[in-house]
């Protein structure tokens, strides 16, 4: 495991080495003991490092072009800005798409009907910040949608946004419509 210093560091010797290399070169390398698979987007380079070597080069490019497809059809025509000002959206996409290192759901309709959930919940509290909390919950209670604040931080959880989404839902007697 790598401090932050040390995390930095790899990420930066990552991202130039990816910036250097020309189109006539393959999409992945080895590096450090990880594999490094990336695609370029327009302006937008989505890199995945892996370790191990039972690890396909071909399926991990095809999974960042499944999220590229899925970001796009979600933003419609997905550019650094989307990314940039919606990070929480982009990784709740990514949270559907992969648990614990593992790809779980390629289908976009899958993918993108809890983050449109995500967003008819909010339309209908416009008044009301929502975030998920996964941190001052009760021990063994499901985590649910409370308002912005009520949490420092928010936490990677093994459970997809629909698990959190039903939850709250089943907490208020509503009835979750996918």
């Amino acid at each position: 495991m790598h401090n932050i210093e040390e995390r930095c560091a790899l990420e930066a010797e990552v991202i130039r080495k990816c910036l250097s290399r020309n189109e006539s070169q393959c999409s992945f390398f080895e590096f450090r003991g990880y594999k490094v698979v990336y695609r370029r987007y327009a302006s937008l380079f989505f890199i995945v490092g892996v370790e191990g070597e039972d690890e396909n080069e071909l399926a991990i490019l095809e999974f960042i072009h499944a999220l590229v497809e899925t970001l796009d059809r979600y933003f419609e025509n997905v550019c650094e800005l989307d990314i940039m000002f919606n990070l929480e959206k982009a990784h709740f996409v990514l949270d559907e798409m992969l648990m614990n290192g593992c790809i779980i759901e390629t289908n976009k309709n899958n993918i993108l009907a809890p983050i449109h959930l995500l967003d008819k919940t909010v339309a209908l509290y416009p008044r009301a910040s929502w975030a998920l909390d996964f941190e001052t919950r009760m021990p063994g209670s499901p985590p649910g949608l409370v308002p912005c604040g009520c949490s420092s931080s928010r936490r990677h959880s093994s459970m997809s946004l629909t698990k959190v989404l039903a939850a709250a839902a089943h907490r208020r007697n509503l009835e979750l419509v996918l």
